[in-house]
């Protein structure tokens, strides 16, 4: 019973701060992004007790971090990209 009000305290604790990081981020496209690591993280926590019980919570934490780098990684050239163009317009600006 103990783990069972750990796991639904995790859960509300978890709900609580993703929904202050998402009020707190000024750009709508990180909303974006934030939503879908939450969500993800969520179905993870939701689906834990199950996992443990079928033995399967290592692989599904692979398949999530695998998952994971690839966004970041879609991230980060959007970023490289976003720089990018900054630089431009300031070059463009100075001359």
């Amino acid at each position: 019973m103990q783990y069972l009000y750990e796991w639904a305290q995790n859960l509300a604790f978890y709900m609580i701060l993703m929904t202050a990081v998402q009020h707190i981020l000024p750009n709508d496209t990180y909303k974006n992004y934030i939503r879908f690591f939450s969500g993800l993280v969520m179905a993870l926590m939701l689906a834990a007790p199950i996992l443990d019980l079928l033995g399967m919570k290592g692989e599904l934490w692979k398949m999530y971090r695998y998952e994971e780098d690839m966004q970041k990684k879609k991230m980060e050239r959007q970023m490289e990209k976003y720089i990018s163009e900054i630089n431009d317009r300031i070059s463009e600006a100075s001359q």
